[in-house]
């Protein structure tokens, strides 16, 4: 493709491909307009020439950087991008940028968060079985 730019329907196929969507639709049924809000975002990105600039997270990236970054997306990153959805408490002004950051973010922050979780978790059950 030229200078990386591809067709809109060959984008959403191969995100579709990517993050197991029929899997995900399966796991997630009430979340299926979510998930297609996300995969018409990277579907955008895809699209673009690889020398555009996109912002993210407040930075100007190229967008190469952020096509590589969606492509590794799978099925469990945008589960823990509907989870960190759902456990937000703010209300999310600009939500196109929220999921685009989310989902550039994710496969650095998911095992994070989810250890941290878990830390949290065992913390909580001995500080429960101390004070029982």
């Amino acid at each position: 493709y030229p200078d990386g730019v591809m067709d809109r329907d060959i984008c959403i196929d191969m995100v579709r491909t990517n993050i197991d969507y029929a899997s995900l639709v399966t796991r997630n049924p009430y979340c299926i307009d979510q998930m297609n809000g996300m995969i018409a975002i990277m579907a955008d990105v895809m699209m673009m020439p690889d020398s555009a600039e996109i912002t993210v997270g407040g930075n100007q990236l190229s967008a190469e950087l952020v096509k590589s970054q969606l492509q590794r997306l799978r099925n469990n990153h945008i589960e823990y991008v509907l989870d960190s959805m759902a456990g937000s408490a703010t209300p999310i002004h600009n939500i196109h940028g929220y999921l685009l950051t989310a989902l550039y973010r994710a496969p650095l922050t998911m095992h994070n968060h989810y250890a941290t979780q878990v830390a949290c978790d065992d913390m909580t059950a001995t500080v429960g079985n101390i004070t029982s």
